[in-house]
This record gives C-alpha cells, structure tokens and sequence, in this order.
C-alpha cells in the first residue's frame, strides 16, 4: 500500500497573536481551522497536569452568512452552546439564533468521522471565530477563551480544551491548569520536521465520555499513585520536544507508562489491539525508530504510529497495519491555527479575471 505524504505548512513569519480581521461589517465572514490529536496527558490533564495537542489536516471551512435562509441547527449541541456563549459575551439580541447571526455551512477536503481528530472542537472554533470576527474580536487568546467555553457547554460542563487550544492557535500545544472553568495556560512548542505521523483507524468504537467519568470516579488517591509515573513520563515528552532530542525514546517511554496505568486503573487506554499491533510492528521491522501511541481517551478506535521521516518511509510501516484490518493515513501537521479567508468582492473579481 502506498501512503501519500502531504509536506508541512510553512510556519507563520511571527507567533500568532492576532488573526487578520476585515474592516467594518460584512455580509459573509469564511474561516477554516486544523483538526487535533492530543497525545500525551489525555486523562491527567484533567486534574491540572500538562498535555500536549496537535494541529493537523485536514482543514474544516466554516461560512458565515448573514443573508442565507437556512435555519439553525438547534439539533447541534455545539451550534446551541456557541450562540449561548456569544451571546452572552457580546450581548447581542435576538429573537432566534438565525437573527443574532445568520446561517452557515461548513465543509471538509475528505471525511474525518470516525478518526479521531476532534471535529466537534474544529466546528465549535470555526463558529466562534466566524461571529467574533463580524464583532472585532481577533485575538486567538480571546478567541481560545470563549470557544473553549462553547465546546465545554456542548460536551456537558466537561472537557479540558486541549483540543480547542490545537485548533485554535496550530502547531504543538502545551496546555497546563485546564481542570477548570477558566481557561488554561498554553504555549506553542516547536514541531521537528523530521517527525512523522501515521493515523491508524480500527473501526472499534470509543466512548470517551464514559471513560472520562470512569476516570474520575476514581478514589483519589489510587489515582495519584497510577499517575505518579506516567506523569514522569509525560514530562519527559515535554522536555523532549523543548530540547529537541530523544523525542521518540520519549514517546516509547509515555505509552509504556500509559499501558501500565491502564491495567492499574482498569481504564482501555491501551487496548489489546495496540499492543499486538505492537508486537507484529517491531517483528517486521526491528531496526526501525517507530512508536505506536494512543490518542485522546484511547480505546481503540484510533492510534498513532510516530516515525523519524529520515529512515523510514510510511510505505514501510502500513502494510503491517493494513495487513491487521486498520484504516491508514498519513497526518499533515498545521503549522497555522484558526484564520479567516478573505472575500473577493466583484470589483476584486474582475480585476483578477483581467
């Protein structure tokens, strides 16, 4: 099988710090916004330790409307927190959420359901961004602060936003102190070009919710003493990617951990399925760098195949998983968070058409 490798993105010429904004009310704001993966620090960065997202293909695009007559989705629990959200923060009436804001639509390059990638977080960041846009709010701190509010509204009040926080800013986020209602602290870590990334698709479905829940019914302190050394771990993965050195011996470390802390906790974080992927992985190829790891709240349903792009080639890697019955695909990495496309006006058509 051979797998299509997309290259990086270029990263932006300074941090992000404010995304571009048009001047003046308009008719149809259009943003787009990465997908994530949280790889390390899925469960404890519930109680305020750090975890780390991740900015990746494909983009979701987001139009705003005001003119358009569809209505609102009120089936949507995200679009029924966003217009909750900013409505209350921007103070705007309105007797419905089509009057305060208009209509949208949204639209993938290729499907995403199913893998993992977080596209309740992409949609509830787009949606937000799109209305703080009309409303001159084009900071990403901001913008991170009042998405990640909807996103926790939707999901019922829990959720850490690590994955709002990839979404929003790009790149390798490190998130800390996101156990709360207030927003977290994040800081963008540097992402090495020679790091790849395969995303394995078993099919198996993965409730994360439950296992959340699961997690915090926990006694406190059998929790503390599984964590102990996973958290060592994770801030092992931490300082690897600061330093730029050991990353993967990092990773290796991290899922071991994570699959102790697993059989500790009775928690599927690791799966069966992962470590006999495992073992048919380092059989067939011995002599290469390549981590397998879980992603979010594990079970199963997707996993991550870490691999240094300068001895291994993805075509190496997959037909073990193919082989196994799994979806493969090669993950682009966003270097660029949530950004608003501008709009041609007809004047601007037609001088480009000339």
């Amino acid at each position: 099988m051979q797998v299509t490798q997309r290259r990086q993105a270029s990263p932006p010429r300074s941090s992000l710090r404010r995304l571009p904004c048009l001047v003046g009310p308009a008719m149809t704001r259009t943003v787009d916004v990465p997908h994530k993966i949280l790889f390390s620090g899925s469960y404890t960065v519930l109680d305020g330790y750090p975890a780390l997202g991740l900015a990746v293909g494909p983009r979701m695009t987001l139009q705003l409307t005001k003119e358009a007559p569809q209505p609102w989705p009120e089936d949507n629990p995200f679009a029924r927190a966003v217009d909750v959200v900013m409505s209350e923060a921007l103070k705007v009436e309105g007797a419905t959420p089509h009057d305060r804001w208009g209509s949208f639509t949204t639209s993938l390059p290729e499907e995403v359901y199913g893998w993992g990638l977080g596209s309740s977080a992409a949609f509830t960041t787009a949606l937000c961004a799109a209305i703080a846009l009309e409303h001159d709010i084009n900071t990403p701190t901001r913008l991170f602060a009042l998405a990640r509010a909807a996103h926790r509204l939707g999901q019922g009040g829990k959720g850490s936003g690590v994955d709002i926080a990839a979404c929003t800013f790009g790149g390798l986020v490190y998130v800390t102190h996101a156990q709360g209602d207030t927003a977290p602290r994040c800081a963008p870590f540097p992402w090495p070009r020679d790091l790849g990334i395969l995303l394995l698709r078993s099919g198996q479905k993965a409730d994360t919710r439950e296992k959340i829940t699961s997690y915090r019914d926990i006694p406190p302190q059998t929790k503390q003493r599984a964590n102990r050394p996973l958290l060592r771990a994770i801030g092992g993965v931490c300082r690897a990617f600061v330093h730029h050195k050991g990353i993967l011996a990092a990773l290796r470390e991290n899922a071991r951990c994570e699959g102790e802390w697993s059989q500790a906790l009775g928690i599927p974080l690791v799966t069966t399925q992962q470590r006999a992927l495992e073992t048919e992985l380092y059989k067939a190829l011995p002599t290469h760098d390549i981590v397998l790891k879980a992603l979010g709240a594990g079970g199963g349903d997707s996993i991550a195949c870490f691999y240094d792009k300068r001895h291994t080639q993805p075509a190496a890697i997959a037909p073990v998983f193919t082989q196994a019955g799994l979806q493969v695909r090669d993950l682009p990495i966003e270097l660029h968070g949530v950004r608003e496309i501008p709009q041609l006006d007809s004047q601007d058509t037609k001088g480009a058409e000339r």
